[in-house]
């Protein structure tokens, strides 16, 4: 049998699978750091290797990876692996999308007037299947909706299982055991009130979660104490299945020190030490209405929480 035939029965090993993963992100990180003109000869040719490691893991997800090994993957290794190869592809898709609309806007410059341009994402962007993985074609749908959220439909506020994914595509083998609703404060979608993009493994991936879930309600959350209101991302609208309903949403705001406890008989933030957090939950309660907050769709690339010379495997504290 050939090498190549080798690899493609072979399977590989989790920590294998979620590196590939985590330096593909970590590539694309590098590569997107702004070139300025006084950049040393270094630099410049740190950022061109950053781009050849890039293209070899994209290789190796496309011919190495198999669907078996995957399907072989614990609930922790399909969360980290798949949340990274989503924040990756979303942000090399993104560079595809703006390369085109630059071509179409010096078309327009050049007098073509039959080319016309336009700043939104098509929703084809998030639906196309050309992420190559194990042999098979993946969307950005496929990997959020499908695995991360164990093909849940993206609409009806995630009550509701997608039919098709469970019956024409591997991705039931693939998906998650139970869905995690702090996917939703790892995931990017490519828009300004997305939560920023980190890196997460395997080992780690339950405290890189819960630090990523602090850091993102902490950073959008508003209570207004004279009307009453706790103001949230609007994610919790548009995935209020996915975190328990109302009651949930509650749950979690007081987990993560938002909301006081105590009125129900529990302690006041009780998963943190800080006084500041216990003063700054102390007397707001379920009573206060929850609003959502306008999104904000205004495309941000390159948004990460780690700096592009972080080669650290441990992402704890800076997700």
């Amino acid at each position: 049998m050939k090498a190549s035939e080798t690899s493609h029965y072979s399977t590989m090993s989790q920590e294998e699978l979620v590196s590939i993963s985590k330096c593909l992100l970590l590539a694309i990180r590098k590569s997107d750091s702004v070139q300025t003109p006084t950049d040393s000869i270094d630099e410049k040719d740190e950022r061109g290797l950053s781009v050849d490691v890039m293209e070899e893991q994209q290789k190796r997800l496309q011919h190495d990876v198999t669907l078996k090994s995957l399907q072989q993957l614990s609930e922790n290794g399909k969360k980290a692996f798949w949340i990274n190869i989503y924040n990756s592809f979303l942000q090399l898709r993104l560079r595809d999308h703006y390369r085109q609309q630059q071509q179409q806007q010096q078309q327009q410059n050049e007098g073509d007037a039959s080319t016309t341009t336009s700043s939104a994402i098509p929703s084809s962007f998030y639906t196309t299947r050309n992420i190559p993985i194990g042999g098979r074609l993946f969307s950005l749908d496929d990997v959020e909706h499908g695995i991360l959220r164990k093909y849940r439909w993206k609409y009806l506020y995630g009550y509701l299982p997608h039919l098709l994914m469970v019956w024409c595509s591997p991705i039931p083998k693939l998906a998650v055991q139970s869905l995690d609703c702090r996917i939703h404060f790892a995931l990017n979608c490519g828009a300004k009130s997305c939560p920023p993009i980190a890196y997460y493994s395997a080992e780690k991936i339950d405290i890189q979660l819960d630090q990523a879930t602090r850091t993102f309600l902490k950073q959008e959350t508003v209570v207004a104490y004279t009307t009453q209101e706790i103001r949230i991302s609007k994610i919790f609208f548009w995935y209020y299945g996915d975190f328990g309903g109302k009651r949930g949403i509650y749950e979690l705001l007081e987990k993560y020190c938002l909301l006081d406890s105590s009125v129900h008989g529990g302690e006041t933030c009780p998963n943190s030490t800080s006084e500041h957090d216990k003063t700054a939950a102390a007397g707001v309660t379920r009573d206060f209405r929850l609003v959502y907050k306008a999104f904000s769709w205004e495309q941000t690339t390159a948004n990460y929480a780690f700096s592009p010379d972080d080669t650290s495997s441990s992402q704890s504290s800076q997700v």
